[in-house]
């Protein structure tokens, strides 16, 4: 879900709006990652519930997404790449809210002729090698480098007696905050 919601944002937004709107989407779930901290936190005492309610609560969000992703049409560029043009152009001016929408909507047929001439397979030519590198660090680095150990750095701490779990829980908390 989290590589789906920019991935839309980014085609259904106006051209003016895409980045504040992604930046908007990376703020709030920085907030609700924060807000899931505290709420361990709070319940972590609670015996010998406090789990159930953790994961209880996690679903609010989880359940308010999923309903969102009932109602939202699809966008425009996935409906004219799946050959249902009309209804791309009707859903694009129900999004943009006006019937002008002529020229955006000749860049997205124009946009989807063209990628279809486009070779899949470029990004391993030799020229596109840097771009690769980066995309492979950049996966390795959140699947394997400071994710898992920020998250997970308290049990870790706590299990070679360094310090109470509930210190940990509290430094990893304001530490959160200020990241």
């Amino acid at each position: 879900m989290l590589q789906a919601v920019p991935l839309y944002l980014s085609e259904i937004a106006p051209a003016h709006a895409r980045g504040s709107l992604n930046v908007m989407f990376q703020m709030a779930t920085t907030i609700g990652i924060w807000v899931a901290q505290w709420i361990n936190y709070g319940t972590q005492n609670v015996h010998p519930h406090g789990w159930r309610i953790s994961v209880g609560l996690a679903f609010v969000p989880a359940i308010i997404l999923f309903l969102g992703s009932i109602i939202i049409p699809d966008t425009p560029n996935s409906l004219v790449a799946r050959g249902y043009v009309e209804k791309a152009r009707v859903t694009l001016e129900r999004v943009r809210g006006t019937p002008d929408v002529e020229a955006e909507f000749a860049d997205i047929v124009e946009a989807n002729d063209n990628s279809k001439t486009v070779n899949k397979w470029a990004i391993f030519q030799k020229k596109y090698r840097p771009v690769l590198v980066s995309l492979s660090s950049a996966l390795l680095s959140l699947s394997f480098c400071v994710c898992p150990v920020y998250y997970t750095h308290s049990f870790v701490f706590t299990s070679c007696n360094i310090g109470s779990y509930c210190d940990m829980l509290m430094y990893q908390k304001c530490h959160g905050a200020v990241r």
